[in-house]
């Protein structure tokens, strides 16, 4: 074999490796999105063991897929023997502006991993901009939620839904947020706005029942439950929800 035969082989090499650890990055960005989601839907479910996993994966493949920053060599020149050496600075390559897909994959992953802090701390200064990211703000949120900031958190999600009255994401996540701190009329209004834009969003319909039946509002809160389980007639919770709900009718004088 000749040394460029040689020389192309081991260059295909490397672009096959690489091609792999970003489709293997990309698939457990998903998995971190999708668990953050199962956690926020059900805040009885633990997943931090599963998270924390996933997460450190993330960091690992993204050190494994991110270039080597070369180390700067000093540029010196020799004047006469009489005069001393001068080292003159060599200009640092300039980086990588990070994309929002790159910044929502590592916020979340830290997050994800227990450091809502440090997720922020990446990702606020791009929220100062005239539109921000709408992933972006849904993640600052979901953030300041963790730390128990549930105002901040709420800033956060109706500005996304000022720039963006239709991303079902915030709706839904604002909702399931004032319904787990007893906040039941504004928890109704979020969430009705979600199964407008999602109407076949079985855990939207869940929800919404959810907060109506804790708002007295009974009839409504059952033909929720009958929604949800219209589409999906396997669904557990929403078969358990609607049998309290009509127990609670037959109970009623």
């Amino acid at each position: 074999m000749s040394h460029g035969e040689s020389s192309l082989i081991t260059r295909l090499t490397r672009a096959i490796r690489k091609a792999i650890l970003r489709l293997f990055l990309g698939v457990a960005r998903f998995c971190l999105h999708r668990l953050d989601r199962m956690q926020h839907a059900n805040p009885t479910l633990d997943v931090r063991d599963q998270s924390h996993s996933l997460a450190s994966f993330v960091q690992l493949l993204e050190g494994l897929t991110s270039p080597p920053v070369p180390t700067p060599t000093p540029v010196t020149t020799l004047d006469p023997p009489s005069a001393p050496t001068i080292e003159r600075p060599v200009p640092h390559p300039p980086r990588r502006r990070s994309s929002p897909s790159d910044l929502l994959a590592t916020g979340l992953a830290r997050m994800q991993a227990g450091q809502p802090e440090e997720a922020l701390h990446l990702i606020t200064p791009h929220l100062s901009v005239s539109r921000p990211n709408m992933e972006l703000l849904n993640l600052a949120a979901l953030c300041h939620e963790r730390l128990g900031r549930l105002e901040q958190a709420k800033t956060c999600w109706k500005k996304a839904l000022r720039f963006q009255p239709h991303f079902a994401k915030a709706s839904f996540n604002l909702g399931v947020a004032c319904l787990n701190r007893g906040q039941y009329g504004e928890a109704i209004t979020a969430l009705r706005r979600t199964v407008q834009v999602r109407p076949d969003d079985v855990e939207a319909h869940l929800q919404l029942g959810r907060a109506l039946q804790k708002q007295g509002q009974s009839a409504e809160a059952e033909a929720s439950f009958r929604r949800a389980l219209a589409i999906d007639p396997h669904h557990a919770e929403a078969h358990h929800n609607l049998g309290m709900a009509n127990e609670r009718k037959a109970t009623k004088p």
